[in-house]
């Protein structure tokens, strides 16, 4: 029996989930999830009309491509809810975030963010 596919909605900033770059940054780091995971990412697209600022590069930083350091139980509790990610491009930085319900990863991130602030 096939699975199902997940319904999702595309995250085109980090605003829509209510957290500053800031934030995910930190709780992405804390969670360690990395975009060379095969079982899940955490990445942001940035639009081309947004000027880069300190938010974007420190999330470019925090969501390092050469790292694959992951919490197997952030990882599973990410899966619940639906946490569904394309696949880099390399030639820029633009990459999307997709969720089944954005505002429980955004408390995921939120909570892991506050245990380790």
């Amino acid at each position: 029996m096939s699975r199902a596919k997940v319904p999702a909605v595309v995250v085109r900033s980090w605003p829509e989930l209510g957290l500053s770059a800031t934030e995910v940054a930190h709780a992405a780091h804390v969670l360690q999830v990395v975009a060379q995971t095969t079982r899940l990412r955490i990445i942001s697209e940035v639009a081309r009309s947004e000027p880069p600022g300190p938010s974007c590069e420190e999330l470019r930083r925090t969501l390092d491509l050469n790292s694959s350091a992951v919490v197997p139980g952030h990882v599973d509790a990410l899966e619940e809810v639906g946490l569904v990610v394309s696949t880099h491009r390399p030639d820029r930085w633009k990459r999307t975030v997709q969720l089944r319900d954005p505002a429980a990863v955004a408390e995921l991130l939120r909570a892991a963010a506050n245990i380790h602030a």
